[in-house]
Formats: structure tokens, sequence, C-alpha cells
């Protein structure tokens, strides 16, 4: 019995003066992309998204056609459309837009790529002849493709006044 303590004792200390004279395994070190500021990020998407509005209450699409996705998608009180459909409905001029005005603008940004935009528009407008809630609340998930922030999903609640 005591020769087998002796013994594993031995391995062990073996095992322990290799381990420490082994050469050191060095990590590769990954440089980590710049963070842009959540603040930038809100300026950015606020934009984005008064322009989007711009092109619903002018009628004119060149700015959808270039900053929703192809995947995108529109909720509102009419339903949900894809890209195609948005597109049409805004060429259509059905939609008369007198006034909008946004209130606060708040951002989650779910990773580097993927941000929530929330906020709050008072409006006058009707679509089809039907007057539009004079206040909703909506939101904006924008997704980073190529480098360029994209619209893929909006969608509008008619808010409780």
């Amino acid at each position: 019995m005591r020769i087998r303590t002796l013994l594993v004792v031995a391995v062990l200390c073996s095992a322990f003066t290799f381990a420490q004279n082994a050469p050191a395994v060095k990590a590769k070190a990954v440089a980590a992309k710049p963070a842009i500021p959540a603040t930038s990020t809100l300026k950015i998407l606020s934009e984005k998204e008064t322009k989007l509005w711009d092109a619903w209450a002018t009628a004119k699409s060149d700015y959808v056609k270039t900053t929703v996705s192809e995947d995108g998608i529109n909720v509102s009180f009419t339903g949900a459309a894809d890209k195609k459909q948005s597109i049409a409905d805004i060429e259509s001029g059905a939609c008369k837009v007198k006034s909008y005005k946004f209130k606060d603008f708040k951002l989650s940004l779910f990773s580097p790529d993927m941000a929530l935009l929330t906020y709050r528009v008072d409006q006058d407008a009707a679509c089809g002849g039907q007057q539009l809630p004079p206040a909703v609340y909506a939101s904006a998930l924008y997704v980073k493709r190529g480098g360029k922030w994209l619209n893929a999903f909006h969608q509008e609640t008619p808010a409780a006044n």
C-alpha cells in the first residue's frame, strides 16, 4: 500500500512538473469592431423613419425602395403588406396626409446589426376616405445588411388618448 501511495505521488509530481514546463499557448486576440454609440444609431434610424413617413405623405416611393428590406413587412390597420404591396399603396395616392408629428423616439439595440425603434406619431390623415387614428404608437425593426440599415418591419397601434 505504501509503494502504491508513493507511486501515485510520483506520477502527480511528474505531471505537475511537465505542466509547469510546457510552453504557454497564446490566445489569438480578435480585434473587436468599434461600437457605434446607441445615440448615433438612434439619430440615424429616426431620420430614416422620418423620411419613410415623408415618402408616404407625398406618395413618392423612391426612398422606400432603397430603405425597406426586400423581405420587409408593414403592418397597419388594413393588415400586413410586403414591400411590393407597400410601394403600390404609397404610389396609389389613396392616403391624404395633412400633418404628422413624432414624439418619444426610443431605441433598443439588440445587436450591432439589429435595432428596434419605437415612437408615437400624432397625425391627421385619411386613406381611401377613412380617417386614420389621430395618434399611433409605432415600432420599426431595422437590420444592417451590407453595412446599410434597412427597415425590415413596421407596425402601428392606435394610441388611447
